[in-house]
Order: C-alpha cells, then structure tokens, then sequence
C-alpha cells in the first residue's frame, strides 16, 4: 500500500483478529490479493481498494499511512541532514582546535543558553543514556 510494508499489513489485519479469509469477506478483497500484499509481491494502488481495507480494520488511511510518512519525512531530514552533520562536525573541531575544552564547554554553554536549560537538559539525559 504506496510502501506500506507487508509486515504491517499483516500485522494490523492480526491486530483485529481477523484471518485473511475474515478480512477478504468483510471488506470484499480477494484473499489471494490480501495474501500477496502480506507476501510483499503486491501492493494496492487503487485508493478505493486501499478505503476498503481501512473500513474493515477499523482504521483512518493516515493511520495507515502515519509510519511510512515520518519515515520518508526522517529520510528527507536525514538528506537535508548530512551537510549539515558535517558542517556542525568541522566547526566543533575547529573550536576544539582554537580552544581545546575550554572551547568546546563555552559552546555548550552557549547552545544550552539558545534552546533553554529544560531542552537542553533532555538532549543531554538521551546522549547519557546512549548505549545503556
């Protein structure tokens, strides 16, 4: 379903309790349709086919869609992401450089004084806790 994995697709049809045959009756998709989306080897296209099966499952079609959309929106930022990985890389070497830690803890300083001391303290809790 426009990327959805088959591993969801399953996953929510098992999720209401419903066998493939179960769900093939209630929203009037073929069972060998719904197996080859839950194989992978077919995916929906038709919209009207795509409201059918969110019907019966019970489901909005942005819920459905909800994980695919922040995945490709993380894609997009993680592309957009990478100069700048690079850029903040370079300039915290550079001020390394410069300034040894000296530099490096008025940096801190200064980015905790930027995002307020609340954001900041979470951001540093996540990287404490990376790798625990």
């Amino acid at each position: 379903m426009m990327g959805i994995s088959a591993d969801k697709l399953k996953a929510l049809r098992k999720q209401k309790g419903f066998s493939q045959e179960e769900l093939s009756k209630v929203s009037g998709i073929p069972v060998m349709t719904i197996r080859s989306w839950e194989q992978g080897s077919r995916t929906p296209r038709d919209i009207y086919v795509i409201e059918r099966f969110c019907n019966a499952l019970e489901i909005s079609i942005d819920d459905l869609l909800h994980d695919e959309l922040a995945h490709a929106e993380a894609m997009r930022n993680s592309e957009i992401g990478d100069y700048e990985e690079v850029r903040i890389n370079t300039l915290t070497q550079s001020i390394y450089d410069k300034d040894n830690l000296y530099g490096i803890l008025k940096l801190l300083d200064r980015f905790i004084d930027t995002v307020g001391k609340k954001r900041a303290i979470e951001i540093m809790e996540e990287f404490a806790n990376e790798g625990n």
